[in-house]
């Protein structure tokens, strides 16, 4: 019994030590996993913490990027050079750095860690410079423009500055003046007619929307109709001309001549270059010193061409000269030819075909114009297609509004209207309103009303909000000042007039806009003082004139005299009347435009930026990041990266 017990015994302690060893081993393996399951906690923790660095990097750019659609590479990473924050655990934070890599790719890298978990994620990105949009639509249309008619009489010229420069005809710094042949004389309705007479000049173009008649001008650029272009014998046209519909001319043309429809060249004419028509070309009695190109037909008249005719269609010349020039015939024609009297083609340069339809050449009997090698196949010729002369969009139009108004005026004047009429504005003789954006008094009454304070009334015009003076009429006699740094817009019910005692002043940096509904008259021997510079720094004409006045009288009537008058003028129901013998500087629109003084028109180029509400051309294109990959590997900026871990996606931009 004693030796069972012990046996007993020794079993008991044997499988007690064998449990104690389960249990130790249980344990470590316990501890183990515990270890690795707390590791790869730390780990996801700092993987979690390095995408936050990550994101966090790419906001703080993003950020940067919409505060300055324009900014540079360069200035972005320089503004951005790294974030760091931490997580909620406790013990995990993340630091991004941000970088350029040898290919101009920015680099955003984040350490995240948790304890003694750690790991690095770095994205990439792309670059995408932003770009200015341009400066907003003008109000106001390049040089001289009128609705049906141009009339000039005096002896002055129309030509063109820039502002933004100086005064016109400043010696600028390259030793050149500031004076341009840029300037546009244009008419924009269908029935429309330039006259000038006198000796006045146009340094520039000019350009119909329609039908125009030019009659006694000397133009230095190109002439341009969208419809037909008569041209008289007392005109002079230095450069190119091209129609959309006929042509007549019965004047001196220095370059070439192209149309859609036909082409009547009268006697006493000259041309400078060649003449293309889509359709029949007739010469009399001139000389061409170009080639001469007709898709329908051509009829010559003891005229002779220098380089060389070429027809498709039917041809007859009476006397004249055809020459080759350059080309290798000097008369080639796809149809019928008729010579008479004392036509020649210079060295029998010539070839002709006979279409397939019934019809007579016209040679003397028994010529060897007849036969080949003159008479050939019609699939031997080739005869150019005359390119087609494109219609020149002269005006934007906006909802409303019409080729002559593309402001659509009246509807914008009478949505600015006030409930009730102002009062009467009178600068007496001896008074002095200085005037800002929103209040104006009168500092000396002298005969002047209203009295007391003057405030101006929110309003818009032009889909701008702005504040507004209110007046009906407005007669000033004495002096009108503009705040340095302000803007005035007068909204005139009635009439607006300066008188020759009267002066208007508009310093550096501010504008006055008169919107007037009745006429207006800058009268002889006025004054208006304005900035060398035609526009402010935001892009408003320092003097701008709406007028709305509807009438064939002078709506408009501008004749200074101490100095030019600059004004940005748009009044296309009405005539606009320059008499000033001082001259103009700006731009004109009108119904009628016309000049009887003796001083020049000079357009400002700088208002192809100026609109009523300054500047507003913006961002056109905002900079921004395009995603490229991720790398989950230190990222090597030089050298072979084909070991790196990398993950590559065509990601949208970020």
């Amino acid at each position: 019994m004693k030796h069972t017990s012990g046996f007993t015994l020794v079993i008991v302690l044997i499988l007690t030590s064998i449990a104690s060893i389960v249990v130790l081993s249980s344990l470590k393996d316990t501890v183990f996993q515990e270890r690795l399951s707390g590791n790869f906690q730390k780990k996801l923790n700092a993987r979690l913490m390095s995408d936050k660095g990550v994101f966090a990097s790419m906001e703080q750019l993003q950020q940067t990027v919409e505060g300055d659609p324009l900014i540079s590479l360069n200035d972005l990473v320089a503004a951005n050079t790294g974030v760091s924050g931490s997580g909620e655990l406790k013990g995990s934070q993340f630091n991004g750095t941000i970088k350029l890599d040898d290919d101009g790719n920015i680099v955003v890298s984040s350490l995240g860690k948790r304890f003694e978990g750690e790991n690095t994620l770095q994205a990439v990105f792309e670059f995408v410079q932003g770009s200015k949009a341009g400066p907003p639509q003008s109000e106001f249309p390049e040089g001289v423009t009128a609705c049906s008619g141009v009339a000039f009489a005096g002896h002055g010229e129309v030509d063109s500055y820039d502002s933004s420069l100086g005064d016109y005809n400043d010696t600028l710094p390259d030793g050149s003046q500031n004076k341009q042949h840029e300037s546009i004389v244009q008419t924009l309705g269908n029935q429309s007619e330039v006259t000038f007479k006198g000796n006045t000049r146009i340094q520039g173009n000019v350009v119909a929307s329609g039908d125009l008649l030019i009659e006694s001008a000397e133009i230095s650029g190109n002439v341009h109709s969208n419809g037909n272009l008569t041209i008289n014998n007392k005109s002079t046209i230095g450069g190119d001309v091209s129609v959309v519909l006929d042509y007549q001319q019965s004047a001196d043309v220095g370059g070439s001549i192209i149309a859609n429809g036909n082409i009547y060249i009268a006697s006493g004419s000259s041309v400078g270059g060649n003449i293309r028509s889509r359709a029949h070309v007739t010469v009399i009695n001139t000389y061409v010193p170009g080639y001469l190109l007709a898709n329908q037909g051509a009829s010559l008249n003891n005229a002779d061409v220098a380089n060389g005719v070429q027809v498709l269609g039917d041809f007859s010349q009476v006397s004249g000269e055809l020459n080759a020039g350059n080309n290798s015939d000097a008369l080639l024609v796809k149809g019928f030819v008729k010579l008479s009297g004392d036509a020649q083609i210079k060295d029998d340069k010539l070839r002709y075909a006979t279409p397939p339809r019934v019809g007579e050449h016209q040679f003397p009997i028994g010529h060897k114009y007849w036969f080949s090698p003159y008479h050939v196949n019609y699939d031997e010729i080739n005869i150019a297609e005359v390119p087609e002369v494109e219609v020149v969009e002269i005006a934007t139009v906006v909802e409303g509004g019409s080729q002559c108004d593309p402001l659509n005026l009246l509807k914008q004047v009478d949505a600015a209207a006030p409930s009730s009429n102002g009062p009467d504005l009178i600068v007496g003789n001896k008074g002095v309103l200085p005037m800002q954006t929103m209040h104006a008094e009168f500092t000396v009454p002298k005969g002047s009303s209203p009295t007391g304070e003057i405030n101006a009334l929110d309003s818009k015009f032009l889909d701008v909000n702005t504040p507004m003076y209110y007046f009906n009429d407005a007669l000033i006699k004495g002096r009108l000042e503009i705040a340095e740094n302000h803007h005035v817009v007068m909204y005139i019910n009635g009439d607006f007039t300066l008188t020759a005692s009267g002066s208007i002043t508009i310093p550096d940096n501010s504008s006055l806009t008169l919107i007037v509904k009745g006429k207006t008259d800058l009268r002889a021997n006025s004054t208006v003082n304005t900035p060398v510079y035609g526009l402010t720094p935001e892009g408003r004409p320092v003097f701008s004139i709406y007028s709305s006045y509807v009438g064939a009288d002078e709506g408009v009537k501008l004749s200074g005299g101490h100095k030019m008058i600059y004004a940005a003028v748009y009044a296309p129901y009405t005539q606009v009347n320059v008499t000033s013998n001082a001259g103009f500087k700006g731009s004109l629109l009108g119904e009628t435009v016309t000049s009887k003084g003796g001083g020049s028109i000079h357009y400002d180029t700088a208002l192809k930026n100026a609109s009523f509400g300054g500047e507003t051309g913006g961002v056109a294109v905002s900079s921004k990041l395009i995603f490229k990959k991720w790398i989950f590997a230190p990222y090597a900026t030089t050298g072979d990266e084909e070991d790196d871990d990398e993950y590559n996606d065509e990601a949208d931009d970020s």
